[in-house]
């Protein structure tokens, strides 16, 4: 090894040296300032740890099995559940206060509409897609919404219409009399044609009537056969109106993306979507912005995510706090929304 090779070396080594020990020292002194810094303990920090090293591993939530849980009253659950969709008549759903929409829900029997309300029925979810509400709470509800619409729960169905009686057939005419009271003329002029067919109801007439009614054994001429009725000309087609220019391929809209925050799952997005908000966005009932239709979507993305989960979250003009489902957690809803925004981007 020559006299340059030593030199590197002690160097290099001596470099080495000393970057050590600053880092030694630099170790030294932070942990040194948190204990020359720390104030006095008066006893306080060593029950408060000693409290939490022996401290149970699991704790038992004693409750009230007697516990009476509160009951809403039928108004509150139809502002915060049921308003939703009866409100407007959303999807077909019988508004409130109209008569002509729940009289013939009514008439099918008050159970059979707590029964559909309580397992659903084509759009309307189980209990309104809220599960917690109670057996009680529906039916007090569906009593509150019949009665507004000028129902009484209590009140029998009403009948189905008997259907009128049939008319009577005519009755027949004795041979005499008629032979009496029509003598044909000397010309022999035709007879005139029976009366027009009755009606199905009244099938028995033309018999009667052809019973009734012989030519006198007196009379030279042949009474003349039953006139045809008279055959109704169809009316003449329509023209078939002129075909309809196309119209002009609508501009493209402009989207603004939106980058999704990591909490939302798009999965659990897709469920609650399916559940909850499918029942206003799949059909834009009420001005809802329509599920993956961009036109509605864009004026909504371009105010920003936050302020899309507000309007979830707390109500937005005819949108109910968190769709119409108060108990649906708060992730679930801005997962939902997430979901939805992300298929309005495609």
């Amino acid at each position: 090894m020559n006299q340059q090779d030593k030199s590197f070396l002690t160097t290099f080594t001596g470099l080495m040296a000393v970057l050590a020990l600053l880092g030694a020292v630099i170790f030294l002194v932070s942990r040194l300032i948190p204990v020359l810094t720390m104030p006095g303990d008066d006893g306080s920090r060593a029950r408060v740890s000693a409290t939490d090293r022996i401290k149970p591993v699991a704790t038992i939530a004693i409750a009230d099995p007697n516990k009476v849980v509160p009951k809403l009253a039928p108004k509150e659950v139809v502002s915060t559940v049921c308003g939703a969709c009866h409100t407007a008549g959303v999807l077909g759903a019988p508004k409130i206060g109209s008569q002509a929409d729940w009289g013939p829900r009514f008439a099918q029997g008050f159970d059979t509409l707590v029964n559909h309300a309580l397992n659903g029925i084509r759009q309307m979810p189980a209990r309104g897609g809220n599960p917690k509400l109670s057996d009680d709470e529906i039916r007090g509800a569906i009593e509150y919404m019949l009665g507004e619409s000028g129902i009484k729960a209590g009140a029998a169905a009403p009948a189905a219409a008997a259907p009128a009686p049939a008319p009577a057939a005519a009755a027949p005419v004795p041979a005499a009399a008629a032979a009496a009271a029509a003598p044909a003329p000397a010309a022999a002029a035709p007879v005139p044609a029976a009366a027009a067919p009755a009606p199905a109801a009244a099938a028995p007439a033309p018999a009667a009537a052809e019973a009734a009614a012989p030519a006198p054994a007196e009379t030279a001429a042949a009474p003349a056969p039953a006139a045809e009725p008279a055959k109704t000309e169809a009316p003449a087609a329509a023209p078939a109106p002129a075909e309809a220019a196309a119209p002009a391929p609508a501009p493209a809209v402009a989207i603004t993306k939106i980058v999704l925050p990591a909490e939302v799952d798009l999965a659990r997005g897709k469920q609650t979507y399916s559940t909850v908000c499918i029942i206003c966005h799949q059909a834009g009932v009420a001005g809802a912005p329509k599920f993956g239709n961009k036109e509605d979507w864009a004026p909504r993305l371009a105010q920003g995510f936050d302020v899309l989960v507000q309007h979830g979250l707390t109500g937005y003009k005819g949108m109910p706090a968190k769709g119409g489902n108060l108990q649906l957690p708060d992730a679930d809803m801005i997962s939902a929304i997430g979901y939805m925004v992300d298929a309005a981007q495609q």
